[in-house]
Parts: structure tokens; C-alpha cells; sequence
């Protein structure tokens, strides 16, 4: 296999020991050319696909839906409904894995966490990653090594600042927070009167 398979990523990480073994040990590979259909809308699909590395964009006959790359999957829609409802086409060479249909109702029939993945929502599903990734950027943070090149200057900006400016300058500085300099006559500070604004 040209690499390992992550079970560390929603929502393969719900699995178990012994349900990661079932899995690992079904595997497939597969590679479709740049313009390869591999889905078409109706087509019966037999394996829920992992992207490894490539393009694939999601469509239906007038519109592009999605776009997925590495880690991805899709279609398992279809193999809960026996068709695809989409078309998938690689938009670059595309090398994936392929979870058997067999397989791949079993783990969802035998682990409600792995078969909720499927049937939530996508504000769920979404929240499921973003979770995975918070974790992964923690551990990550614990192992680096703290230097003082990591830290950047507050960015301060005046209380007039438009919301639209505020974000151009934060992701022009790359950065996620910013500071408000209060005027003199801001009513807020009346709470705080022993904390002045900002010179």
C-alpha cells in the first residue's frame, strides 16, 4: 500500500481494535486518470471511497456540489441507497482506498458513533473534524519547542474599525484575535474605571 491508512480520522477513530482489524484487512486500492467518471448519477456503487491523494469533484448535471481531496470520503449515500445520487469525477490522477459495501454496513450496523458520522447532519459531521483537528493541533502545540519567534505583536485597532476591515487585517497578518483601543468617552469603561484605554 503506498501508505498507511489513518484510522485516526473521523470517523474511522470511533472504531474499535477489532473492528479497525475488519476494516484494515478489506481494504482496497484504486486509481482513476484525470477526467475519469467514478461515479455517474443512478450507477450502483459497491465501496465507500478514502481519497489517498488527487482531486474529486462532487456534481450534479448543471452544478459542482464539492470538492474533496486527501483523507476524504465519499459516496456513502449510495451505498445506503443503493445509487449514487451525484456524479464523481477525478479532477486530477486519484488514488484511493476502497472500504467493500459488506464491510462498511457491518461496522455502521455494529458502532452507533461510526454510523451517526454517516447519518448526522453536516453541521455534525463538520463538528466531528473540527474536533479531530483541535486535538491533533493541541498534541501538536505540547511538542513543539517554545521560542520567541512564535509570538507576534497584539494588532490594536481603533473602536471605528469596520467588521470587514478588522477581518482583512487579521487574515493579512495571519492571526486570530484582535484588540479594540476604547475612546476616552466610552460608556464601557465606566465598569472598569481603574482600567484607562490604550494610549
Amino acid at each position: 500500500m503506498p501508505e498507511q491508512f489513518n484510522t485516526q480520522h473521523p470517523p474511522f477513530d470511533k472504531l474499535d481494535s477489532e473492528q479497525t482489524k475488519v476494516l484494515l484487512d478489506s481494504l482496497d486500492i484504486a486509481y482513476f486518470r484525470q477526467g475519469d467518471a467514478i461515479l455517474d448519477i443512478g450507477e450502483q456503487s459497491d465501496s465507500l471511497f478514502v481519497l489517498i491523494k488527487g482531486a474529486v469533484e462532487q456534481r450534479t448535471s448543471d452544478r459542482v456540489i464539492a470538492h474533496f481531496g486527501h483523507d476524504d470520503l465519499f459516496d456513502a449515500d449510495a451505498l445506503f441507497s443503493g445509487k449514487a445520487r451525484h456524479q464523481f469525477i477525478a479532477i486530477e490522477d486519484v488514488l484511493c482506498y476502497l472500504v467493500p459495501k459488506p464491510v462498511f454496513l457491518s461496522l455502521c450496523e455494529n458502532n452507533q458513533e461510526f454510523e451517526h458520522y454517516f447519518n448526522g447532519n453536516l453541521s455534525q459531521r463538520k463538528q466531528l473534524l473540527r474536533s479531530a483537528q483541535k486535538q491533533q493541533n493541541l498534541a501538536e502545540f505540547i511538542l513543539s519547542r517554545v521560542n520567541s519567534d512564535i509570538y507576534h505583536p497584539p494588532l490594536i485597532l481603533e473602536s471605528a474599525t469596520s467588521l470587514q476591515n478588522t477581518t482583512a487585517k487579521m487574515n493579512e497578518l495571519d492571526i486570530d484575535a484582535a484588540l479594540v483601543k476604547l475612546d476616552e468617552e466610552d460608556n464601557r469603561l465606566e465598569a472598569n474605571p481603574e482600567h484607562p484605554p490604550m494610549p
